[in-house]
């Protein structure tokens, strides 16, 4: 393994953090999504039986 001075280091350390995170947004934002969804259909659902009611 090469020697690595702490500045490229941090520098890689910071952007190994910095994609974890994007990442785990994505991720969230689409569990979130998936759950939005799954409200609407629900909602969507109980309106149409609603009106057969």
């Amino acid at each position: 393994m090469p020697q690595m001075s702490p500045c490229s280091w941090t520098l890689n350390l910071l952007l190994t953090s910095m994609t974890i995170f994007y990442m785990m947004i994505k991720l969230y934002l689409q569990f979130k999504k998936k759950k939005m969804k799954k409200k609407i259909k629900k909602s969507i659902f109980w309106k149409k039986n609603n009106w057969k009611c």
